[in-house]
């Protein structure tokens, strides 16, 4: 993950995964295969929000614990698609970039400000024939001994003042 950007606005992140991406899965709902999923919050427990993107650019966001404690609730009910989280997908020959535009006011349930602390994992989620795996999902996360829904192991993010 390479933080390209932080403006006090927003946080500019891009992933890039060196794969052709001829040898990945597009799915019909975005996952269960070849996604990268950010979940992030204000604290490591409920409520977050859940943020996947596929390699054909679309992007879903779902907030777990903070309408009415429902989980996997579509950010379209909160108001904001995405919470107006963009991302641009660049597909070469030999790699998958994803490039990301997190708005501090509503990337969470309140606004993120200069200086505040919140909480982030990273998981790719890849499909079994692209590593032979045995198992049903591989799941690759930036957080040791996590997987895509352990906010309780989430990183913390510090943003400069």
């Amino acid at each position: 993950m390479n933080i390209r950007k932080y403006t006090g606005k927003y946080l500019y992140l891009e992933l890039t995964e060196y794969i052709a991406p001829s040898k990945l899965v597009i799915s019909p709902s975005i996952v269960p295969y070849d996604v990268w999923e950010f979940v992030i919050a204000l604290q490591k427990g409920l409520p977050y929000r859940h943020i996947m993107n596929g390699i054909d650019g679309r992007i879903f966001g779902s907030s777990f614990g903070e309408i009415n404690w429902r989980m996997g609730v579509d950010s379209a009910d909160s108001g904001l698609k995405n919470y107006g989280i963009k991302c641009k997908t660049i597909r070469s020959k030999n790699h998958w970039c994803a490039r990301y535009i997190f708005p501090l006011d509503t990337m969470l349930n309140k606004p993120v400000t200069p200086g505040d602390m919140f909480y982030m994992n990273l998981a790719r989620v890849t499909n079994p024939k692209l590593f032979n795996s045995k198992s049903h999902l591989d799941i690759f996360t930036a957080v040791t001994h996590s997987t895509v829904h352990t906010i309780d192991r989430a990183a913390t993010v510090i943003l400069e003042n």
